[in-house]
């Protein structure tokens, strides 16, 4: 297999994920990235980050965004007006890997969103919980091991904060709808309330309209606030499957145990790249003319509006409940 030639990326933004994910990842991808220039709000910082990567550092976003040897930005954080940039973004038609940290409304996403789908630039939101490798095996096992599907409990740790629960339910609703290849069509509160723990059950069906009307999978969801909770990138996470032909418990990003036939299997795994890694990858594929398949901003606009449809039945149903 011919080697993928290295792709030149600026970086826009440090964002608060990049000692911990972005620079270990990038530091091990440096056959494949290669950062040529660095853009940050705190100079100092932008500057020790270029040393690192033995690129250039920016002084501003103008000066970075009028560099030719750029093939695409990592926008990873930044004060800078977002519909500014992304106007910027779209004039250019350079791809875009889009962070966590980026402030967007719905709208703006729309509009981004159609003016990247009408130059045909490829613009990758970062949604890091599919692309653990915990569920990327388990996507392996469904297609031979354990069948498709049928049902699905998953309980996130939270610290009660609205805007912390909201952004592990867009990474939740996102991941439901990437593994079971289905849309979500109902949310129901679960009335066993007990403190602490809120539970809703969801309902998927198929993305199909040809195909005929099937049972929807159930998916129930649990917010556990019963412990100190620190938010990170990707949210703490056990989620327990049951497959045509099999059962799976993940335990956080790395920790996987299954059965299917009498079979059992306990993997940790510890030395599979990381997401961030996973998608820094796809990212560049996709930059050199790659038909992989990667997450669009319709997936994230999607999850947004999931995400805020399930919160919004949890707070309902929490104020009619009162205090327990």
């Amino acid at each position: 297999m011919p080697q993928l030639p290295v792709v030149n990326v600026g970086v826009i933004g440090l964002g608060t994920d990049w000692q911990s994910r972005y620079l270990p990842a990038l530091l091990k991808m440096q056959q494949r990235i290669r950062v040529v220039s660095v853009h940050d709000d705190v100079a100092t910082r932008a500057e020790v980050t270029a040393d690192q990567l033995q690129s250039s550092f920016a002084s501003g976003v103008r000066d970075l965004l009028n560099q030719t040897d750029v093939r695409g930005w990592l926008y990873l954080g930044t004060h800078w007006r977002t519909d500014w940039l992304i106007e910027q973004f779209a004039s250019r038609g350079v791809a875009v890997f889009v962070g966590r940290d980026v402030r967007t409304d719905v709208d703006q996403l729309r509009r981004w969103h159609q003016r990247a789908d009408d130059a045909g630039v490829t613009v990758l939101p970062e949604l890091p919980l599919r692309f653990t490798p915990a569920i990327l095996r388990l996507r392996e096992l469904m297609a031979t091991d354990l069948g498709p599907v049928t049902s699905m409990k998953v309980e996130a740790a939270s610290n009660g904060k609205c805007a912390a629960e909201t952004s592990a339910m867009i990474q939740v609703v996102d991941c439901c709808c990437a593994l079971l290849r289905r849309h979500l069509v109902e949310v129901e509160y679960a009335s066993d309330r007990n403190g602490d723990i809120r539970s809703v059950r969801l309902a998927y069906r198929s993305f199909r309209q040809s195909e005929p009307a099937d049972e929807p999978v159930a998916v129930e969801v649990t917010l556990n606030g019963s412990g100190n909770v620190v938010p990170t990138a990707i949210p703490s996470l056990t989620i327990e499957l049951r497959c045509r032909r099999g059962v799976a418990l993940l335990c956080g990003e790395q920790n996987l145990r299954w059965e299917a036939e009498g079979h059992t299997s306990v993997e940790k795994l510890n030395a599979d790249r990381s997401s961030a890694e996973v998608m820094l990858d796809l990212f560049a594929r996709r930059v050199v003319g790659g038909l992989v398949p990667v997450p669009d901003l319709a997936d994230q606009i999607q999850a947004i509006e999931d995400a805020n449809r399930v919160m919004q039945v949890f707070r309902q149903c929490s104020a009619a409940d009162g205090p327990q």
